[in-house]
């Protein structure tokens, strides 16, 4: 009997204990945490349902009850279950007593899942009552888990406590922000109609150009937009950014900030949700470069080479009206160069995206305009190729974003000088001699002028450069080429610069050599040869100058005793009188570069595989060599 008075004792006290909350009266006191690291041990074990079902659990069996009070507006109270508790468990909350007013009902997940409550609704102060029930008819002994969480509204959750943010010159330390406990201080804003919560940010523009950045993580599930107000928490509105979406930021990039005026940046959740998400925020200021403005040029050096510059549009601002070339430009910046040749080119580099150009201004910043470049687009650079520079003049250079969109990008720019050449003028003409073999060097324009007036044969000429020879023979062939990205033409005058203008060459055109045999020349005569650009547009292409004559050196005989028909021909040719021993049968091209050894069938000469043109043929005897012309057709 005693044993059984010990098992009975023993269950009411075990009753006791595990039930000692099962009514409101006996509600347990739970202190807020801020996080759910430690949480509360609860149990159903010997409750029983102190009072009418609750709405969303008809059915349920039983309860027990906890209490706290509200330590701030946006609360979280979590109930977990073991997954093998096989307990269907919900939660109610009601305000101020046992009998208050039911703020929630929580009763949606199931069997071996706990529920939780998050809301930003709850009174500072006030008491709360947690009722814990078993959702099922049927009673269990299972254990439970309870959590009231707080989450402090931020420092800056009102406007008046804005976090003051001092802008950088990069993103690289960003500013942590959170929602966590922040509510809706004023009305939404206008973008963002349904908008539930906001945080606060004040700077002071140090810059006309900055840069607001607002970075959300992606798997945040955060659409997190900015409103930014002007001089103080009521100012104006200057705009109200909500495009991105969820799980992305938003940025707002713009020259038009007051330097010294402060700034007010409302970072707000789009949704009517609420949220703890953390997000991320940069102010960033563009400082203008150093030469934003024209009285502080950038000095360019003009090299031989293009050595370009690196430079940037950064914080640039447009410093007078933009040029008739690009009217949308939106910045621009300045350098300057003295021209040291009268031939230059000044070359601009871009960016992938950027549209770029420039002008040009002769001798200070508000001088003659004498080029305006903006011809090929965003993603492509500019040049100014002239020889019409002023030796010692001071020529300004203002690079332009020709966009209405202002951009940081980055570019480069080089100016080149070409000198002209040691032969640019008549008197300094240089010396070539008569060959058999076209041998000449390679030479250019470079920064060519033209000399005299325009040749008879290319009115538009805009270069010369100038060579001269003495003739060896009455017969010589001129050859000026391969002239590759030019049109290159020649002027052969008699005896001196100023002699007689004896032939005038320009047949060729763009890409292609220009060649011309002349009868006319006196032996010992000195003859001028003018090499012309026959373009408008100005070159530095090379080419090749020489003056030849196959025949020189191989003739050694006046009267041939051989005797060539037909010429021209197309497959044979024959040759008289070559009963006559021959050595030896020589076909030369028209540079009098060798072909071929020649073979007689009888007296034909066999000249199928020749290709159309001039060539010369050397017949060689014991003690003789003779040269002839052939054409072959």
């Amino acid at each position: 009997m005693k044993h059984i008075y010990s098992l009975l004792i023993c269950c009411f006290f075990s009753i006791a204990i595990y039930s000692q909350n099962d009514l409101c009266d006996n509600a347990i006191t739970v202190t807020p945490t801020l996080t759910c690291i430690s949480q509360i041990a609860g149990t159903f074990n010997g409750a029983t349902i102190s009072s009418a079902a609750p709405s969303c659990a008809p059915n349920s069996s039983q309860d027990v009850w906890y209490k706290f009070v509200a330590t701030d507006k946006t609360m979280n109270i979590s109930v977990g279950i073991a997954s093998n508790s096989f307990v269907n468990i919900g939660l109610e909350i009601l305000q101020n007593n046992c009998t208050g007013t039911s703020i929630a009902c929580v009763n949606l997940s199931g069997i071996n899942l706990g529920e939780n409550y998050f809301n930003n609704d709850f009174i500072i102060g006030e008491t709360y009552y947690l009722r814990v029930f078993n959702v099922s008819s049927g009673l269990s002994a299972a254990n439970f888990t309870l959590c009231t969480q707080t989450f402090p509204a931020p420092a800056n959750d009102e406007c008046a406590t804005a976090t003051t943010v001092t802008p950088t010159l990069n993103c690289v330390s960003l500013i942590q922000g959170a929602f966590s406990g922040a509510t809706i201080s004023s009305a939404a804003p206008s973008c963002a109609p349904n908008s539930s919560q906001d945080v606060w940010y004040q700077f002071v523009a140090t810059d006309v150009t900055m840069s607001i950045a607002l970075g959300v993580a992606p798997n945040s599930f955060l659409n997190a937009g900015m409103e930014v107000l002007q001089n103080n928490c009521n100012g104006t509105s200057i705009l109200c950014l909500n495009a991105s979406g969820v799980n992305i930021g938003e940025t707002y990039f713009n020259n038009d900030f007051i330097i010294g005026e402060t700034y007010y940046v409302r970072v707000f959740n789009v949704s009517s949700g609420f949220t703890t998400a953390n997000f991320t925020l940069c102010v960033q200021k563009f400082p203008p470069p150093a030469n934003d403005e024209c009285i502080n040029a950038t000095t360019l050096t003009p090299s031989i080479n293009c050595l370009p510059i690196n430079a940037t549009y950064s914080g640039a601002t447009i410093g007078s009206a933009p040029p008739n070339c690009a009217p949308n430009s939106s910045q621009d910046v300045w350098f300057k160069f003295i021209a040291t040749d009268a031939t230059m080119n000044i070359t601009l580099g871009p960016t992938s995206t950027l549209d770029i150009g420039f002008e040009v201004l002769q001798n200070n910043c508000t001088g003659t305009s004498i080029a305006c470049v903006n011809a090929l687009g965003a993603g492509f650079g500019e040049n100014y190729f002239s020889n019409e520079f002023i030796v010692g003049e001071t020529y300004y250079v203002r690079v332009l974003n020709a966009s209405t969109g202002f951009t940081t990008a980055n570019y480069f720019i080089c100016v080149q000088k070409y000198q002209s050449p040691a032969n640019d003028l008549c008197a300094n003409a240089i010396q070539i001699t008569e060959n058999n073999l076209c041998n000449g060097t390679l030479v250019t324009m470079g920064g060519a002028l033209r000399e005299n007036t325009l040749p008879s044969c290319a009115l538009n000429a805009s270069q010369d450069v100038w060579y001269k020879f003495t003739a060896l023979t009455t017969a010589a062939t001129i050859y000026v080429g391969p002239d590759l990205g030019i049109d290159n033409g020649f002027e052969i005058y008699d005896g001196s610069c100023t002699g007689t203008a004896m032939h005038c060459v320009n047949q060729g055109g763009f890409n292609t050599s220009e060649s011309n045999s002349f009868i006319d020349f006196v032996i010992g005569n000195t003859y001028y040869i003018r090499v012309f650009n026959a373009s408008a547009t100005i070159s530095t292409s090379t080419f090749t100058v020489c003056v030849y004559d196959p025949t020189l050196g191989l003739s050694e005989v006046q009267n041939y005793s051989f005797k060539v028909y037909p010429n021209p021909a197309f497959d044979f040719v024959t040759i008289l009188n070559a009963t006559e021993t021959i050595q030896s049968i020589q076909i030369y091209n028209q540079l009098g570069q060798f072909i071929k050894n020649g073979t007689l069938i009888g007296d034909q000469l066999d000249i199928r595989d020749l290709q159309t043109g001039l060539y010369y043929i050397k017949i060689s005897k014991a003690d003789t060599s003779e040269i002839t012309k052939l054409i072959k057709r």
